[in-house]
């Protein structure tokens, strides 16, 4: 069922269009920055989008001008992440299984919690988080789970979807998404479609 869902969110994520993906990013980028302000931090962790995530990168150029400390994923040793500091600038690698943008291996990895942790995901259910089927997250947060809050990240691309949970899944605190309205979703998953 994973895998079923997980197709069919890149089948739909090949037909968004730009502007919708940039102004939904936008939308759901100003909620969780709001939301941030609650919280007394100094490191979160974001990541580079791919196609179907929401686009993060000038949350994260905004984050870093009120000197916070931006950290992104890296996969090491072809079964885990970790988390390296990021300036705006910085180079990036396409590395791994799914050609994301990392930090470059000539970085040392934070080896403590972060205050925050900003989890991107095909889909989330009840709180808990659909990926991309290598457990890398899954992994990490079972040796580092933040400080101060684990929250999701999603497009919403599958909608209310159901999916079954494993033990070694964990809930999110939060989840950021697009509104639940119809006008919020993608042209292909609105009922007129």
């Amino acid at each position: 069922m994973k895998h079923a869902l997980r197709l069919r969110a890149r089948a739909i994520a090949q037909h968004i269009n730009q502007d919708w993906h940039t102004e939904v990013s936008a939308s759901v980028c100003s909620r969780l920055y709001s939301y941030l302000q609650e919280f007394d931090y100094q490191s979160i962790g974001l990541y580079m989008p791919m196609r179907d995530e929401v686009d993060v990168r000038p949350l994260i150029s905004k984050l870093q001008k009120e000197g916070k400390s931006v950290y992104l994923p890296k996969v090491i040793n072809r079964s885990d992440i970790a988390f390296f500091h990021y300036k705006e600038g910085d180079t990036l690698e396409r590395n791994g299984v799914f050609s994301l943008e990392e930090p470059s291996a000539d970085k040392k990895a934070i080896e403590t919690a972060l205050d925050i942790l900003i989890v991107p995901a095909v889909h989330f259910y009840c709180g808990y988080r659909l990926g991309r089927g290598k457990g890398y997250y899954d992994r990490y947060l079972s040796k580092y789970p933040p400080k101060h809050l684990l929250a999701g990240i999603t497009l919403g691309l599958l909608g209310n979807e159901p999916f079954p949970q494993d033990e070694w899944d964990i809930p999110m605190k939060i989840i950021f998404s697009p509104k639940d309205d119809d006008s919020s979703l993608p042209p292909l998953l609105k009922q007129d479609a």
